[in-house]
């Protein structure tokens, strides 16, 4: 867990996609929200979605589990960029996809 920098092949993806599986399993999540007016800052910690120690911008997102009644909020989670959008999006960003083929 944590141990593949960056995502520059298949097989990176494949334990990046895990790695955040097991973290919304463990936080019982079905969706992080990030608000637009959140601030963003620079991190060298962990991101806390997918555990990879980059440094980079972090984002504060609120876990939600909609499958609960009321849609049950989690506290708060700093995420790393690849996790804000694919959590978003269900994939990384186009040009991280097309330049390592990962689709």
């Amino acid at each position: 867990m944590g141990s593949y920098p960056h995502i520059t092949c298949q097989e990176d993806y494949e334990l990046y996609k895990k790695a955040v599986d097991r973290f919304f399993e463990r936080e019982d999540l079905t969706d992080l929200h990030h608000s637009s007016n959140e601030d963003t800052f620079f991190s060298w910690r962990p991101c806390e979605c997918c555990s990879r120690q980059l440094g980079g911008d972090r984002y504060t997102c609120t876990g939600y589990n909609h499958n609960l009644a009321n849609s049950q909020i989690s506290h708060s989670y700093d995420i790393c960029v690849d996790c804000l959008y694919y959590n978003e999006y269900g994939q990384l960003d186009d040009m991280t996809m097309l330049d390592y083929d990962l689709t």
